[in-house]
């Protein structure tokens, strides 16, 4: 700590105001015990040290049509510094209606704070401006996730997508703290304030501390600190004694050290009441950049040079390929906005903006508390041996997935329960569970498996806060046309199924012999008659969950109580007689088989009369004889169909949906290419082939981030 008497400031102020110069050596959050004041910042319930999620979400354009692919690229950066988070494996992707409603749920997995790939919109959407939301079970403790707004037109409806709010939605994160004041009413009276000042220092950034006389000589101990920080997260702290005969104190951050968007300087005493704060805005005066340079040119594709400007490490981005006159670019939701909040259009108005809204310290009230939600990892499969066994431990579970490459194996506990955790499984896929005894010998065993796969929920109704900006400046921050023009041509969808009735009539005939056959080969069915109904399970068509199924049949009554499963005879209310391949099944503790595949079973039949019939309140489950799976003697292995897991990785654009009248149209709503995952080096050539015809001009649209937390957005004519 250095100090200097500055004569200008003595000959303007009296001997009781020279200015006191601290010079303040930048540290990290992860140095802090080192650093002296580590036993005061540690009682300070405003600072954490949590690794907090932010979202980014590229989309290949900003409009689609019913029954298209939106294909995305999402960053998952940590909130401080804007890395890439490592930790995160699980992340969510809801879509909601234009009346916040819950439409769909995809889980993808994500590697190095990146993911891709694409969500299928559903052919009977309502016209409107839809929300994809970006989310992870971990993020819930501290905020909702990130909301993204798409436009979607449902080619049936004769209605127009209008996009004419008098407010935006807010892009990025919404704190779920209630803290959002205005000012902090505590550091309103305590006769210190601090402000941002100029420094001919270009490596640096100059704060004055102006004191009040009064308020330091009522003071006991004059011990203060300051903390330079993001969000509750500490970047750099100084500690020094405030005096009576200096009333102006010069404190300097190194720029480098200064973390790029809004930052805080908040001023403590030892007992860590907030004396004073400022937040400001800082943006590195060189930029991360690329550049390209043609290199080829062929009938319909074109070979590109891209250069890393300003960037020291790789970098990752996603690069959107559009006709020169599209209309489907959204120009504000670039990652540089959204990460680094640029939707004002000076540094000074965005500082401005938050030191009236804004609290520094959002997270400040979960600090002493116990966080709810883990970082999840992969999926859970937890299931029970129903076998009934002597010594349950001296026998293993293995799990077996082709698809998705898996092979585990897991001792039985002694309840006969077993539990396999971070499973990378697809949706959908299909795996297999295989007792194995002390030998390494197949045993025949049936498994009840739980349907906790998953810890996190989608909320069903979507809470999106609202900047409160005028419509004006709306229209002309944003580039999205109001509305689809009428004087260009929609394209049509060419989704249209023919139904050949000949077809139809053969599928039942031979759906009606199938039953047959299996009533004769199972003699305790009973012969086929008026009393029951009978539903052939088709693999190829249903994809749901024992329980699921059994909700849609005719004469149940499918509940849960308690958490267990259970059918009943919707007549009588009483619980049905369950036999499954001749064998009854007891719903003592519940159903246990509700969360079973229905593709495990072939045949499924239930009385519908309840009179004249042996066979009343009874639900009769044939088996599936040709199951395939790991095979030792005449032992198969029970295979499940995943309910839930991770959505592939598509990659290559595909908008064969739909159909375009004309050129007009198709470059104005179609996208000409995409890249999702493209890893650029730093000083070398990156060299790539887009999509591109001959005499055609386009525009490349790319987002990104380095290793080091560089946000790359840049928009490339060709």
């Amino acid at each position: 700590m250095l100090w200097h008497l500055n004569k200008l400031t003595i000959m303007r102020y009296s001997i009781f105001t020279i200015i006191l110069f601290i010079s303040i050596s930048a540290f990290c959050q992860d140095s802090v015990k080192e650093n002296p004041l580590y036993s005061i910042i540690k009682k300070n319930k405003k600072f954490h040290n949590y690794n907090i999620e932010n979202f980014y979400l590229h989309t290949n354009k900003s409009i689609y049509f019913t029954g298209e692919s939106v294909f995305f690229k999402a960053y998952v950066v940590n909130e401080h510094n804007n890395k890439p988070n490592s930790e995160t494996t699980n992340l969510y992707i809801n879509l909601y209606d234009f009346n916040n409603i819950l439409v769909l749920s995809q889980l993808f997995y994500v590697e190095n704070g990146k993911t891709y790939g694409s969500v299928k919109l559903p052919k009977d959407l309502k016209s409107g401006e839809y929300t994809l939301q970006l989310d992870t079970y971990w993020n819930k403790n501290f905020k909702k996730g990130s909301n993204f707004s798409i436009l979607i037109q449902n080619l049936d409806d004769s209605k127009s997508v209008i996009s004419d709010s008098k407010t935006i939605q807010d892009i990025g994160n919404s704190i779920i703290t209630n803290n959002s004041t205005a000012q902090n009413s505590e550091t309103e009276t305590s006769g210190f304030q601090l402000t941002k000042s100029n420094s001919d220092n270009s490596d640096r950034i100059n704060f004055t501390l102006l004191a009040n006389k009064e308020a330091i000589a009522n003071r006991e101990n004059k011990f203060v600190y300051a903390a330079l920080h993001k969000k509750g997260y500490i970047t750099n702290t100084a500690s020094f004694v405030l005096s009576e005969k200096f009333l102006m104190y010069s404190i300097n951050f190194l720029k480098k050290d200064v973390l790029e968007g809004l930052n805080t300087i908040s001023l403590f005493d030892s007992d860590n009441k907030l004396l004073a704060e400022n937040r400001f805005y800082y943006k590195a005066e060189q930029h991360a950049d690329i550049l390209a340079k043609k290199i080829n040119q062929t009938k319909d594709s074109l070979t590109l040079d891209l250069t890393l400007i300003n960037i020291y490490k790789k970098a990752n981005v996603s690069i959107s390929i559009q006709h020169q006159d599209s209309k489907v670019i959204d120009y504000n939701s670039t990652i540089t906005n959204v990460l680094l909040n640029e939707n004002f259009n000076t540094p000074e108005q965005l500082t401005l903006n938050y030191n009236q809204q804004k609290n520094s310290f959002p997270y400040q009230s979960i600090l002493d508390k116990t966080l709810l939600y883990d970082n999840e990892r992969g999926l859970r499969i937890k299931g029970q041996l129903n076998t009934k066994l002597d010594n349950p431990s001296n026998y293993k579970i293995t799990l077996y997935s082709k698809k998705d490459n898996i092979l585990i194996s897991k001792p039985l506990n002694e309840d006969r329960s077993f539990e396999f955790n971070n499973l990378f499984l697809t949706y959908p896929s299909q795996y297999s569970l295989t007792l194995t005894d002390e030998n390494e010998k197949n045993k025949e065993g049936h498994f009840f498996i739980y349907n906790t796969f998953i810890n996190y929920k989608a909320d069903s109704i979507l809470q999106k806060p609202l900047l409160k900006i005028t419509k004006t400046t709306v229209l002309e921050k944003s580039n999205l046309p109001t509305k689809i023009t009428d004087d260009i041509d929609l394209p049509i969808s060419k989704n249209v199924e023919l139904l050949d009735e000949v077809v139809l009539k053969n599928v039942g005939r031979k759906n009606d012999k199938r039953i047959k056959e299996i009533l004769k080969e199972n003699s305790y069915l009973g012969i086929k008659n008026g009393f029951s109904d009978y539903y052939l399970i088709d693999e190829d068509k249903d994809k749901t969950t024992l329980e699921q199924y059994l909700r849609n049949v005719r004469g149940l009554i499918v509940f849960s109580y308690f958490g267990d499963i259970y059918v009943m005879d919707r007549r009588d209310k009483t619980l049905v007689s369950i036999v499954i391949d001749g064998h009854p099944e007891s719903q003592v503790g519940g159903f246990r088989l509700a969360n079973d595949q229905v593709t495990n079973y072939e045949l499924i039949t239930y009385d519908i009369t309840g009179v004249g019939s042996m066979f009343n309140n009874r639900l009769n489950l044939v088996s599936r004889k040709n199951l395939s799976g790991i095979k030792n003697k005449k032992v198969i292995s029970k295979i499940y169909k995943t309910i839930k897991g991770y959505s592939f990785n598509q990659e290559t654009l595909n908008d064969n949906s739909l159909i375009y009248p004309n050129k007009t149209s198709e470059h104005s709503f179609s996208t000409l290419d995409w890249i999702p995952d493209l890893a650029l080096n730093p000083n070398t050539s990156n060299i790539i082939s887009i999509k591109k015809p001959e005499h055609d001009n386009v525009k490349l649209i790319i987002n990104g981030v380095s290793e080091d937390g560089d946000l790359i957005y840049k928009v490339i004519d060709l």
